[in-house]
């Protein structure tokens, strides 16, 4: 699958909606194809916009999901109207799901500041 991008103030965005996303992993996973996904709202595109080398992270990634709706909603203006939002929790929750049918195996780093 080649995954279409529509660029919002500097950052190309996934014009994907969440079956799209979940297909795109799967074929990532499936080819052993190593890959990151940002999930990016307005805020992370403003901060993208002033700061160089978080624009570079999301501009690298294999997929920047559209979690909020003015990304949406831009993406329909541009012609991509298939585009729907990306929630990041609903996105885990569904990977997690297709894992128990699949056996995808997870990495969770992070969260250090939870055990204080």
């Amino acid at each position: 699958m080649i995954m279409r991008r529509v660029n919002i103030l500097g950052v190309d965005v996934s014009a994907i909606n969440l079956s799209e996303a979940l297909e795109q992993l799967q074929g990532w996973i499936a080819a052993r194809r190593r890959n990151y996904v940002c999930v990016a709202g307005v805020h992370g595109i403003m901060e993208s916009w002033r700061d160089n080398r978080l624009r570079s992270i999301y501009n690298h990634a294999g997929m920047v999901a559209p979690d909020g709706m003015p990304l949406v909603w831009l993406s329909w203006c541009r012609g991509f109207n298939t585009v729907a939002r990306v929630y990041g929790p609903e996105l885990m929750l569904a990977v997690c799901e297709r894992s128990a049918a699949t056996g995808w195996r997870h990495f969770f780093y992070g969260g250090g500041a939870w055990n204080r």
